[in-house]
């Protein structure tokens, strides 16, 4: 990374031992893609839980939980229809570069 290194004696100070140095570096800078915020606060929530719960409620069988594999199934169920309607519902936010951070 460092293309270039020097010492410049010449600007040495008065009485001093101390010497200048001139340090060039070759930095790559890495840009990040800028991905959508769902924007929680302007989510219309009667509409969403309407919408849940039809989602939900098609999704999942009456019949009783016997072993992990149909709970981890059952929840993998909810935890997409959870993210398929935030997905459909919740309007994004796109960050700039004057936004807060909070």
């Amino acid at each position: 990374m460092v293309t270039e290194c020097d010492a410049l004696t010449e600007h040495r100070g008065i009485n001093t031992d101390h010497v200048p140095i001139l340090m060039e570096l070759s930095l790559g800078l890495v840009t990040s893609e800028v991905k959508p915020i769902p924007n929680f606060r302007d989510v219309d929530w009667e509409e969403f839980r309407k919408s849940l719960a039809m989602h939900l409620g098609l999704a999942q069988p009456e019949d009783q939980i016997l072993n992990q594999r149909q709970l981890d199934k059952r929840c993998g169920n909810i935890t997409e229809a959870i993210q398929s309607m935030i997905y459909k519902q919740v309007p994004v936010t796109e960050i700039t570069p004057k936004s807060k951070c909070w």
